[in-house]
């Protein structure tokens, strides 16, 4: 197409909506003039446009800066990767503790059978210090009552 004249070349597939990446298995460094692969809704119009014996037709190709900076795929990927990880693992952690204390919880009946006792703090004469003094009691404490 260059060697025809052509300023540019815009490749469009008619029988496949989707997109393709356009390359060369060869050397390309002789080829300088732009071009881009339109999916099928933009190929058909343009042939449209070529058909109704339009002269001539002004395409603009411009392109997108921020998607063709090399480093933004390489700073997403090492950004995002170690991120999404972390989060994984530290909610694979939560769910581990949460099941590890729900096992660590004695039965309700266990805890039922388990003796009572009330003790009441004294002085002791001898040496003033605090002593707790053991009564036996058949009521229950208000935690297990609860």
């Amino acid at each position: 197409m260059q060697e025809s004249g052509s300023i540019a070349v815009i490749v469009g597939d008619k029988h496949f909506n989707g997109w393709v990446t356009m390359y060369a298995p060869g050397d390309t460094s002789d080829v300088h003039i732009p071009s881009v692969f339109v999916a099928q809704h933009q190929y058909k119009a343009l042939l449209q446009l070529f058909n109704n014996d339009t002269k001539s037709i002004v395409v603009r190709l411009s392109g997108d800066d921020l998607l063709t900076w090399p480093l933004l795929d390489m700073l997403l990927i090492v950004v995002l990767s170690p991120a999404v990880m972390m989060l994984f693992i530290y909610l694979t952690w939560q769910l581990r503790q949460r099941k590890k204390r729900k096992n660590d919880i004695a039965p309700t009946n266990f805890v039922a059978k388990l003796p009572t006792y009330v003790f009441r703090r004294e002085k002791c004469p001898i040496c003033k210090f605090d002593i707790c003094q053991k009564v036996e009691s058949n009521e229950r404490t208000p935690l297990l009552n609860a």
